[in-house]
């Protein structure tokens, strides 16, 4: 016959004398059910249950169940969740590891903040499989990674300022760095190398892509982008300046097509009828300013696609030398690894897209000087004064 819960809870605080300082069990249940796991192991038992955090830092006679716990040596590690992992709760959640054997001379517990790896899978968190897999492998091997796990001694938890407060945060702090700006690159251009030489994990596996992403400036300590932020600094450049002069009396309002857009076509006849005009000297300047953009534009688009076609005839050559082997050896892995190819693939690109969105943030935060960016300050306050003085307004 199953035990009511009543019953349950005074067996457990019954079997957890030495622990439970005699208080009400049904109001301290996260513990109950902690306590109920560590007295059914064996005296070499191990086990882990999840708990809310709560159990980490509470106070109160929790705080005094936790002391005793860990004065015991009965955890070993703790594991910290993702928030929203769980159906019926957004409350993030942790694994406490409960080991007995050599409980007395445990003179540390592993912690893991795992709280960042997930897959966002519509209005809940799920853990990948690498996330899994990396948790694993780093609490059976004892791993120390930065900003993820460590051995925290039992000396550090005793100590008076954390009072055996096992909260996650006070012993790794998870934060990213913060992202420091380099003054002399906004004064005279370039991207500091020590922000390349950050992106070292993605060098690694790809060795020739910085040399393909990054080129030297002269400067020593800095570099330049290269074609795969070109484009796209290129076409935004272009759309920014084009929005800036369209409009009813936009200078590059003669200059859109029959479908409202401007190319290179219709600002170089406006160029042609524009020709010799006195009065139209500023919508010129406007109007070539328009034209080396887009040319810009086209000439950063065809060194892509010069180096897409470059790569596709690479491959396709490749197709001709296959052996017999390595073309069974194809056929194989697109039968039964085909789900694992897809994983990769994704993983890949969303690694790629990450590094990609770093470099171009890089390319953007240098792009301008503050020489540049006062002069063109200065060029558009003297445009105001002449639109002003025409207008009648004295400053």
């Amino acid at each position: 016959m199953a035990l009511k819960k009543s019953q349950l809870y005074s067996s457990l605080w019954q079997s957890c004398d030495e622990l439970r300082g005699g208080m009400d069990a049904s109001q301290y249940k996260d513990y109950a059910f902690l306590l109920h796991l560590i007295a059914s192991l064996k005296n070499n038992g191990k086990g882990a249950i999840i708990l809310p955090h709560g159990v980490l830092f509470r106070g109160n006679k929790e705080a005094d169940i936790r002391k005793n716990l860990i004065l015991h040596g009965f955890i070993k590690g703790i594991i910290g969740l993702p928030a929203n992992l769980f159906y019926g709760t957004g409350i993030p959640a942790c694994i406490l590891i409960v080991d007995k054997e050599h409980a007395h001379a445990r003179a540390g517990i592993f912690m893991i903040d795992a709280s960042k790896g997930f897959l966002k899978d519509g209005n809940k968190n799920r853990l990948r499989a690498q996330d899994i897999h990396k948790i694993v492998d780093v609490f059976n091997k004892q791993i120390e990674l930065p900003r993820y796990s460590r051995m925290v001694p039992v000396s550090e938890i005793a100590d008076p300022a954390n009072d055996y407060n096992l909260n996650i945060p006070r012993y790794i702090d998870s934060s990213e760095p913060e992202d420091m700006h380099d003054l002399d690159a906004h004064l005279n251009g370039g991207i500091p190398d020590r922000d390349i030489d950050a992106l070292e994990e993605y060098w690694n596996i790809f060795p020739s892509l910085r040399q393909t992403l990054f080129t030297g400036n002269g400067r020593l300590g800095y570099s330049e982008a290269r074609i795969e932020a070109r484009q796209e600094s290129a076409a935004r450049e272009l759309e920014e300046f084009v929005e800036e002069h369209t409009g009813e009396e936009g200078l590059l309002a003669e200059a859109v097509n029959d479908k409202g857009k401007v190319t290179k076509t219709a600002v170089a006849a406006r160029l042609k009828a524009v020709r010799g005009e006195p009065e139209s000297n500023e919508e010129r300047e406007v109007l070539m300013r328009c034209l080396a953009l887009i040319n810009a534009e086209s000439k950063a688009g065809k060194a892509v696609k010069d180096h897409q076609t470059a790569l596709n005839e690479q491959v396709l050559a490749r197709y001709a030398s296959l052996t017999e082997t390595e073309i069974k050896s194809l056929v194989v892995e697109d039968k039964w690894f085909a789900d694992i190819r897809t994983a990769i693939g994704s993983e890949m690109e969303r690694l790629t897209q990450r590094l990609a969105g770093r470099v171009k943030e890089l390319e953007e935060r240098y792009a301008r000087t503050l020489p540049e960016l006062e002069k063109e300050v200065d060029a558009f306050g003297a445009k105001v004064e002449g639109h002003l003085r025409r207008m009648g307004v004295s400053l």
